[in-house]
């Protein structure tokens, strides 16, 4: 049966509910012209042909199942029950960590059970299409021509005027990089860690103007509209990320986007992209001024401590998706180094400072 499960077929099976056709038609000849080859049983299915037989044949032979999910399709029973059932007994003769089944919600509805294990994609957010499109993407189902065309471009938002950019899935090795010296113990044991969803990020630190055009205060004790904001408490940087309709990355979140792909200490020799205690003059600096990593995002390393989301914790060295900190703690996790740093060798991107 494995050999018929067709893993090197391009074509993806689309699932989906009587009630939620013309959604779904429209996403068939949007995934055709960006050259997918998708299977739709309203347009495939031959009349006379044998429902059930035709279904699993066309499942078998297809690279992914697209689950379309709405609040129709995970309430009612169904083709849509049965097609998931055919897919998910094709997916236990798949190889293990392939991608297989995308759940794709087109509409903001709970996850089947049985599917809520899996990592699905929203199409009714903005960069829902491009997350299934990455999706497919991974295996091996869109040309190279369409993956170079999925990295969303920049955006400005609109309540703090600031630009963000779009930091896509991936995989990395988090904590003390190969051949670091520098490393401290909170840095170990490295570990791998995935990135299943993708998330926006300012591509700066948040400045001065940015926060007083947000929340009416200045903080800062160095002052000026494009220098990074500081004396800002951890609740104060949540507050804030909830007001502009944001969030603050986790520590690991944090770590992914500021080695950008590098898997060295740095992402560059560090006064090209820091400002530290040894360049820095002892004050802070605008925003933007030194290189940006692969990802577009500047001062990530240097200039300021940046807050992250989670507890304080130790490591444990197991290979982790999307992981986050203690559920409790008594400090939260400052990263990047900062203009002040008595060190600079510790202006690292595995670095962990607690307070």
């Amino acid at each position: 049966m494995a050999g018929e499960s067709g893993n090197n077929s391009k074509r993806v099976f689309l699932c989906h509910s009587s009630g939620d056709k013309a959604v779904v038609r429209k996403l068939y000849e949007r995934l055709r012209k960006d050259g997918v080859e998708p299977w739709l049983d309203s347009k495939d299915l031959i009349p006379g042909q044998h429902w059930d037989t035709e279904i699993r044949k066309a499942v078998k032979a297809s690279g992914a199942v697209v689950v379309f999910l709405s609040q129709g399709s995970v309430t009612r029973t169904g083709y849509v029950q049965r097609e998931i059932r055919v897919a998910l007994d094709v997916a236990d003769y798949r190889p293990e960590g392939t991608i297989f089944i995308i759940p794709a919600r087109i509409e903001d509805c709970k996850v089947p059970e049985r599917l809520e294990h899996l990592h699905w994609v929203d199409l009714f957010e903005d960069d829902g299409y491009e997350g299934l499109m990455r999706a497919l993407r991974v295996q091996g189902l869109v040309g190279e021509v369409v993956a170079r065309s999925l990295n969303l471009s920049p955006r400005v938002n609109p309540k703090d005027g600031l630009t963000y950019v779009w930091i896509p899935p991936g995989r990395f090795r988090m904590g003390c990089s190969e051949g670091d010296s520098a490393c401290l113990d909170a840095e170990k044991p490295a570990h791998e860690v995935e990135i299943t969803r993708g998330f926006w990020m300012s591509r700066t630190p948040v400045t001065q103007g940015a926060y007083e055009r947000v929340t009416g205060k200045t903080p800062s004790y160095f002052k000026g509209s494009e220098l990074p904001v500081e004396r800002v408490s951890w609740e104060e940087a949540m507050a804030y990320c909830q007001l502009v309709g944001g969030r603050l990355p986790s520590e690991a979140e944090w770590e992914y986007a500021a080695r950008g792909g590098s898997v060295a200490a740095r992402y560059g020799e560090i006064d090209a992209i820091a400002w530290h205690e040894g360049n820095s003059g002892m004050t802070t600096h605008r925003v933007g001024q030194k290189a940006a990593n692969e990802f577009g995002l500047f001062d990530m390393l240097g200039n300021v401590w940046e807050w992250t989301s989670d507890w304080y914790g130790e490591y444990s060295g197991e290979a982790a998706g999307d992981p986050l900190g203690p559920a409790t703690g008594t400090n939260k996790v400052l990263r990047g180094g900062s203009w002040y740093f008595y060190i600079p060798s510790f202006v690292r991107a595995s670095d962990r400072y607690r307070y």
